[in-house]
């Protein structure tokens, strides 16, 4: 039962980019039309981090 490396690396990967895809649309959600609302997108930004 030995586990390749390769396969951690990339479930790893996998984890990170579907975190990083929820986080996003969170925050788009939050921010709703980010166009007109420039102040609170980096305001809700700097508080996700």
């Amino acid at each position: 039962m030995k586990i390749n490396i390769i396969e951690i690396i990339c479930t790893l990967y996998f984890i990170a980019c579907i975190g990083a895809e929820i986080w996003y649309l969170l925050t788009n959600h939050k921010i709703g039309d980010y166009d007109t609302k420039s102040d609170i997108y980096f305001m809700i930004y700097l508080d996700s981090m």
